[in-house]
C-alpha cells in the first residue's frame, strides 16, 4: 500500500519516494477526502414491469435534487426505462447523471479458452457494455461492475483482460468486481 501511495505522490510532485512520512500524509489526505465526500446515487434494481411501466417520479425528483450516480444492470428492464427517460424532451430540466453499469459477462460455454482473445473479449464484455452505453446515450460509464452469476467465485482471465481493455479505451472510469 505505502509503495502505491509514494508512487502516487511522486507523480503529483509530492514527497520523496523514500519518505514514509510523505506516504502517511498522503494516506491521511485520502482518508480526509473520503470522509468529506458526499456522493448521492439511486439504484434501479427494484424497477420491474410488475411495479412500474414508466420511470418512477421519484427518479426525476432525485435528479433535480442532485443525484450524481444511477446504478443499473445491463440488459435490464430499467435500462429501457432510463433510455426513454434520457430523451431530450424529458431530460431538459436536470443534468445527466453518471452511470454505474453492472454487467454479467456473456458465457462462452468453455469456448473462450479455445477461441481468439480479442474476439472473446469483445463478445463477452465489450459488446454488452457498448450496447448499454448506447441505450443510455452516453460515451462512457463512471463505474463498470462485473457481476458473477450463480456459484462462480472467479472469472476466466480473458474477462479481466476485457475489462482492462474497456478501461483503457475510455469506456469506463472505474472497475469493480462482484462475485
Amino acid at each position: 500500500w505505502s509503495g502505491r501511495i509514494v508512487a502516487a505522490e511522486a507523480e503529483t510532485g509530492g514527497a520523496d519516494n523514500n519518505s514514509k512520512e510523505g506516504a502517511a500524509s498522503l494516506l491521511e489526505q485520502f482518508l480526509q477526502q473520503s470522509r468529506t465526500s458526499a456522493h448521492v446515487g439511486i439504484a434501479t434494481s427494484d424497477w420491474s414491469p410488475e411495479w412500474c411501466d414508466d420511470v418512477p417520479d421519484g427518479y426525476f425528483a432525485a435528479l433535480e435534487e442532485g443525484v450524481e450516480m444511477v446504478d443499473v444492470v445491463a440488459g435490464s428492464y430499467a435500462m429501457k426505462l432510463l433510455a426513454d427517460a434520457s430523451s431530450p424532451s424529458r431530460s431538459s430540466s436536470f443534468s445527466s447523471p453518471s452511470y454505474s453499469v453492472r454487467l454479467a459477462p456473456r458465457t462462452t460455454l468453455g469456448l473462450g479458452y479455445m477461441l481468439s482473445g480479442p474476439a472473446v473479449r469483445k463478445w463477452a464484455v465489450i459488446d454488452p457494455l457498448e450496447a448499454a452505453m448506447k441505450q443510455l446515450g452516453v460515451e462512457m460509464v463512471e463505474v463498470l461492475t462485473l457481476e458473477g452469476k450463480g456459484r462462480h467465485l472467479r472469472f476466466p482471465s480473458w474477462v479481466y483482460d476485457a475489462v482492462v481493455e474497456a478501461y483503457q479505451e475510455g469506456l469506463c472510469n472505474k472497475i469493480f468486481v462482484r462475485h
